[in-house]
């Protein structure tokens, strides 16, 4: 009975359907137009909590879904550039795939560093970072090293970590004048290693473990960099796990590829031309008439933002041309960060979006909708939406133990048992155990739920329209 249809697939103010009464029928749109300002300030508002955090590490202020434990290193390996692909034999044909060859599922050679290592690593590169010469690596020099293929595996992560904590770093020696904000320089990087001896246990270091170990698993799970591990069957490759969100918040975008990749995976293959150089040209369902091209990702995107995996590159490329799409950056990946709008949806389908509020829809029009979307085959995402409750947001999960504040891929429904099956793109972050398990014994993405547990947990669902 609460379903708002959008009948322009394309276009931040669509007119509003409803065979409600007009009081109903106004009070319904204005409770729509009001869903893209609410989702905005809640990632405003986190984002804004999160930086507050930063600051007062022991206020409880959204702790944050945290991973399993990071499973232990590889043995050192001797670090080795990433092989670049063989050149096309001509130029590629028009409307078609260039001719296919087969891909190597090499792992690349990523060597372990902590943060001990991080002063001798920025001296090493200092020079080819700090392009204009003036003795700080500012944030533009980091962008465009992060969107360069010549930084590869120890390197790409020592971008990672400039990306990451530049505002701390440029900060700890005073060698500016005025405010530290020209970026950082070998002072910044020699008054951080004396910090993480003095103190090892020091906020700052600890972050920057962590970021390398994160940045480290994502080009650890890189196994293969062209879009598809097999070319020649590309819909083999795509499987809503080999979705994995990184560290910029648009689960918006990446749950609704998600479900797609499930219920229509030819689709997925379809907005992908390879041209042949390293080049990919992307054509969104919902947007034919505006391709977008983008460069294959580097090693530090891959590591930051969302990945590859041995089943290759697809996720990446298109979060990339997302990113084109929404903003100017010289790191296309940054324009596709703190998305909480419908825009995703709108793009990989072609007819638009339809959202509802589950408090305001019954079982029977949530059961009969999902049953239509996966007939339909178009994506379906479920958002568990944050609480309100005092400084700290609410809580970071549902009763049943869902993580608040992220969309989620639905990638299953059955109409006989009424069970939603979802997927996380983060990769993890399910319903857990008080204990901390997984509910499911895996803490992989992937749980199934009643249709009474999804409405218990979830605040609205959207479906994709033909």
């Amino acid at each position: 009975m609460a379903s708002f249809e959008k009948t322009q697939p394309v276009g931040d103010s669509p007119q509003l359907t409803s065979n409600e009464t007009a009081g109903d029928k106004a009070l319904q749109q204005a409770a729509l137009y009001s869903l893209g300002d609410l989702r905005a300030a809640e990632a405003a508002a986190r984002k804004a909590a999160e930086g507050v955090l930063k600051h007062l590490p022991g206020f409880p202020i959204i702790p944050g879904d945290k991973p399993q434990p990071a499973r232990p290193a590889p043995t050192p390996k001797p670090e080795q550039p990433v092989k670049p692909a063989d050149p096309p034999p001509g130029p590629p044909r028009s409307g078609d795939q260039p001719p296919q060859k087969p891909v190597e599922s090499v792992k690349p050679v990523v060597n372990k560093i902590a943060s001990s290592d991080l002063q001798a690593l920025f001296d090493k590169n200092f020079d080819r970072l700090d392009t204009d010469k003036d003795g700080f690596v500012s944030g533009k020099e980091i962008d465009n090293a992060m969107a360069s293929s010549e930084f590869h595996g120890k390197d790409a992560l020592l971008l990672d970590v400039l990306k990451k904590h530049k505002g701390d770093l440029e900060s700890l020696s005073n060698d500016e004048w005025g405010p530290e904000t020209n970026g950082v320089s070998r002072a910044d990087m020699a008054a951080f290693e004396e910090l993480r001896k003095s103190d090892s246990a020091s906020e700052l270091a600890t972050g920057v473990d962590k970021t390398l170990t994160r940045a480290e698993e994502a080009l650890d799970r890189a196994r293969c960099r062209e879009p598809f591990a097999d070319p020649a069957n590309p819909v083999a490759s795509i499987k809503p796990e080999s979705i994995v969100q990184g560290r910029i918040q648009d689960s918006c975008f990446l749950a609704a590829l998600g479900s797609l990749a499930k219920n229509n995976p030819q689709a997925v293959a379809s907005m992908i031309h390879d041209n042949g150089d390293r080049t990919y040209t992307v054509t969104f369902p919902g947007d034919p008439d505006n391709p977008v091209t983008v460069a294959a990702p580097t090693d530090a995107e891959l590591a930051r933002y969302a990945g590859g995996t041995q089943l290759g590159t697809w996720p990446a490329i298109l979060e990339k041309a997302y990113g084109a799409k929404r903003g100017d950056n010289t790191v296309l990946q940054d324009g596709a960060d703190v998305d909480a709008s419908l825009k995703p949806m709108r793009l990989l389908n072609t007819g638009g979006v339809d959202t509802d509020f589950i408090a305001m829809t019954d079982s029977d029009e949530l059961n009969s909708k999902m049953t239509q979307a996966f007939q339909d085959k178009v994506p379906v995402t479920a958002r568990a939406a944050k609480g309100w409750s005092g400084l700290g947001l609410g809580d970071t999960r549902t009763d049943d133990g869902v993580p608040r504040g992220q969309d989620y891929a639905v990638v299953g429904y059955d109409a006989k048992s009424q069970t939603v099956t979802l997927y996380n793109p983060r990769g993890f972050g399910e319903p857990m155990n008080s204990d901390g398990t997984a509910k499911d014994g895996k803490n992989d993405g992937t749980f199934t739920m009643t249709l009474a547990e999804f409405q218990r947990n979830f605040s609205e669902v959207s479906y994709g329209q033909v």
